[in-house]
């Protein structure tokens, strides 16, 4: 099982979770879906690594929940385009927050943003 938090609306298994919500009982295939479709992002201590500059693992979770809370999407935009990182010109930004980390440029971008490089 995973965990994601809810975007916008989501139904799911009959309850409906409110933005800011966590889904925690939800399949790997199902989370996935919510998050490509930007419905939703990963949290938790069930998604995989990132190796941060120090050699230490930090969860996807925590990644996405810090570029969240001390970026706008306009920042994350231009940064995300600095690193070659492909999105759409309308992505929300939980979907542009995965795809940082999928591209696994999440702490480079950190890092530029918190040193204000």
């Amino acid at each position: 099982m995973m965990a994601i938090k809810a975007t916008e609306y989501v139904q799911h298994d009959g309850t409906l979770y409110k933005s800011g919500e966590k889904i925690s009982k939800i399949s790997e295939s199902e989370a996935k879906r919510l998050v490509k479709l930007g419905a939703a992002f990963f949290v938790g201590e069930e998604q995989s690594s990132t190796m941060s500059a120090g050699g230490e693992a930090k969860p996807s979770g925590d990644l996405a929940k810090e570029l969240d809370d001390k970026f706008t999407l306009d920042t994350l935009k231009i940064e995300a385009e600095a690193f070659e990182v492909n999105f759409s010109k309308s992505v929300k930004k939980p979907e542009l927050i995965n795809l940082i980390i999928e591209s696994g440029v999440a702490e480079d971008i950190l890092e530029t943003l918190e040193n204000g490089e």
